[in-house]
């Protein structure tokens, strides 16, 4: 029996990369899972069918975190293919770069562009809680865990620009706030913080990019979205029951604090 059997889970940004690898890690441990997606329909139906054919449950919800009637749709939907749900993860995140995928310098980055990075970032990741809260009080029990990144505490990891680390930082100090307000009612709240992480987004970088920053990882490579899907795994395990508040750094020993 895996660690999530019989759960039920949401996971924003659930289409590729990182998202993708903890949808099926999920799925793998027992719990049905609603894969959300916007504007990857593709992807989203290629994991699903991956999903299914190991013989686990799960179901592509197409929405815009940033948008709240998209969210409360997407919730109801989820919610009327599994009952109510137990886990909420909220992945979904954009990185506007140049298109050499250098990061944009603050006084370039345009004002829509900011405030596009922090309705999906941040804003993007409130809507979402505020949609599963009421459900999870009302039962006294769920799992959030949050995406950060480690420039929301460093401020700088390569191609990241302040637009992102605004709202990777963001993401933490709410995570921390829902967490202490959601403890009474055994709502525990986590975030992971990854570092270099291989996705198809972070092969897009350059190569003097990358070597740049793999000379800071003292493990010397990029790490695996399944490596960041397990970490995800446990916060939502009995295994992490005691932990809320925490942010859990998945880097490679590039940022020890």
């Amino acid at each position: 029996m895996g660690r999530l059997e019989g759960m039920k889970a949401l996971v924003t940004g659930g289409s590729g990369g990182i998202g993708a690898a903890v949808c099926r890690e999920m799925a793998a441990e027992g719990a049905r899972v609603g894969i959300n997606h916007y504007g990857d329909k593709a992807g989203a139906e290629r994991l699903l069918r991956q999903i299914c054919d190991r013989g686990s449950e799960a179901i592509v919800v197409e929405a815009d975190v940033s948008d709240a009637a998209e969210v409360e749709r997407m919730v109801t939907s989820t919610r009327a293919a599994f009952g109510e749900l137990d886990i909420l993860i909220a992945l979904s995140g954009i990185s506007p770069k140049r298109e050499s995928g250098e990061k944009i310098p603050v006084e370039e980055i345009e004002e829509s562009q900011w405030d596009q990075v922090q309705a999906v970032n941040l804003k993007g990741h409130f809507l979402c809680c505020k949609a599963v809260i009421p459900s999870f009080k009302q039962r006294r029990r769920g799992k959030i865990v949050t995406m950060s990144s480690i420039v929301g505490k460093t401020g700088e990891s390569g191609p990241a620009g302040a637009h992102y680390a605004a709202s990777k930082g963001a993401v933490i100090a709410f995570t921390r706030a829902m967490a202490k307000e959601l403890a009474p009612y055994h709502i525990v709240v986590n975030c992971v913080a990854p570092g270099w992480i291989e996705t198809p987004l972070t092969a897009r970088i350059s190569a003097a990019i990358r070597d740049s920053i793999m000379t800071q990882i003292p493990m010397g490579r990029g790490g695996r979205p399944e490596e960041v899907a397990r970490t995800v795994v446990f916060l939502c395990s009995e295994e992490a029951s005691y932990m809320t508040g925490c942010v859990v750094d998945i880097n490679g020993g590039w940022l020890m604090d």
